[in-house]
């Protein structure tokens, strides 16, 4: 439990430096902007639904005017997701333009100091541990790790590698066709709703396999260690 128990602490440290960090930026009106606008996404995707829902119940016909309302509720929701990345790119456009300048310097700091100290910091109490512990660790968080790839594949795919475009391309069709509902209304609301799943899933995957690499290392270093 105690290999557990220093992951978990791992994890509570940085989120502690990451809310102190942006104690600050919460209070600005970019954080609330971009918060209010991913909420804005997830409500108008349920308004969406539900309006579609109750036109197909009353059995309007296929063709009807009313079946353009919930797409473009729908595409207000494409708009607020991409007003959030817009936001973001706003709220770190002195860090953007630093980054043209010394990119590697800047990814370093940005994305890779605090996980090094981190690490760096754990470290020595991971080698405080048997060697039978951490195997067993490595072998527990690879399962559990290839068991939620597995979970995400099934429900979002390999939608990492095509990103937000088919959706959007998918609602514009159905505007172009005076709305209905079809299989492309499908693919539209269904690709949305995998986005916002994925905004979860993929961060704890990364998670697992910083923490798995870690753990090799203090293995690699206890057998060099014993030789």
């Amino acid at each position: 439990m105690r290999y557990l128990n220093i992951l978990k602490k791992i994890e509570i440290e940085e989120k502690r430096r990451e809310k102190l960090r942006l104690k600050l930026y919460k209070s600005s009106f970019l954080y609330k902007s971009k918060k209010y606008s991913y909420l804005a996404s997830i409500v108008s995707v349920l308004i969406s639904i539900i309006f579609l829902l109750c036109i197909h119940c009353l059995n309007y016909e296929p063709n009807s005017k009313l079946y353009i309302v919930p797409f473009l509720i729908l595409i207000f929701s494409y708009a607020s997701m991409t007003f959030c990345v817009a936001l973001d790119i706003y709220s770190n456009k002195k860090k953007i333009i630093s980054h043209t300048l010394l990119p590697f310097c800047n990814s370093i700091n940005s994305n890779v100091k605090t996980s090094y100290i981190m690490d760096n910091k754990y470290f020595k109490e991971l080698l405080q541990l048997d060697l039978q512990v951490l195997e067993i660790g490595k072998i527990e968080l690879k399962n559990e790790r290839s068991f939620l790839e597995k979970r995400i594949g099934c429900i979002v795919g390999s939608l990492d590698k095509l990103g937000i475009l088919p959706g959007v391309l998918s609602t514009m069709a159905i505007l172009s066709t005076s709305g209905g509902f079809n299989w492309v209304s499908g693919i539209a609301y269904a690709y949305i709703i995998l986005m916002l799943i994925s905004f979860t899933f993929y961060p704890m995957i990364m998670r697992y396999n910083r923490m798995i690499e870690l753990t090799e290392l203090v293995i690699q270093f206890k057998n060099e260690q014993l030789k």
